[in-house]
């Protein structure tokens, strides 16, 4: 997200493609990506628990 925040700053006052696209210097500000959520169980894959189908009742 932040090369994106980049270049779309860029692009208001760019007059080609080049000058958007421009590797990042040391005058940009471009945040370090922020750590990935560590994933506790809720992110966890648990088969589903949903309703089932008993079947025909036998009354």
């Amino acid at each position: 997200m932040p090369l994106l925040d980049l270049w779309f700053d860029r692009a208001i006052d760019a007059t080609t493609l080049d000058e958007i696209f421009a590797a990042p210097s040391s005058t940009d500000s471009v945040p370090a990506p922020a750590p990935a959520p560590a994933k506790g169980p809720e992110h966890t894959a648990v088969p589903s628990q949903g309703l089932t189908d008993p079947g025909p009742s036998a009354n």
